[in-house]
């Protein structure tokens, strides 16, 4: 929140004794309260349980399949971390907030297939994706 608003929630200080530590330890219903009015403008989302929202939807149904990321993926997972590990050191609390933003982008795109992560990639074809290789033996 303080990436996109800055000291909406005050301070780190601030907001660690105001909300985080009310809530983590405490489980202040008061704190819970005015830490919800303060980000519930914020928060657009709607569930399928809600039947309020659309009441002919079926319920949603999901299965979890696992799969191991390609040797490929790998190295491109861990590239991809230590070059930004390394940028991080060098840079102020303020700029590694939108780093870490990017990072989590980036290794989500390598854990998909390394194509979507670089589009120059030598990897195109689906055996270096482990999502790929799992769709297909659906």
């Amino acid at each position: 929140m303080d990436l996109v608003n800055p000291s909406m929630l005050g301070s780190a200080e601030t907001f660690s004794r105001e909300f985080a530590k009310p809530i983590e330890r405490l489980h202040d219903a008061g704190a819970i309260e005015r830490f919800k009015k303060l980000t519930s403008p914020f928060i657009m989302r709607q569930l399928k349980t809600d039947k309020s929202v659309i009441s002919d939807l079926p319920d949603k149904l999901s299965y979890d399949k696992y799969c191991a990321l390609t040797k490929e993926q790998t190295a491109l997972y861990n590239e991809v971390e230590e070059q930004t590990m390394n940028m991080m050191q060098i840079m102020s609390r303020k700029e590694r907030s939108g780093i870490v933003l990017n990072l989590i982008a980036a290794l989500k795109m390598s854990c998909n297939a390394p194509e979507q992560y670089e589009n120059n990639c030598p990897y195109h074809d689906p055996e270096y994706s482990g999502k790929a290789q799992m769709l297909f033996s659906i």
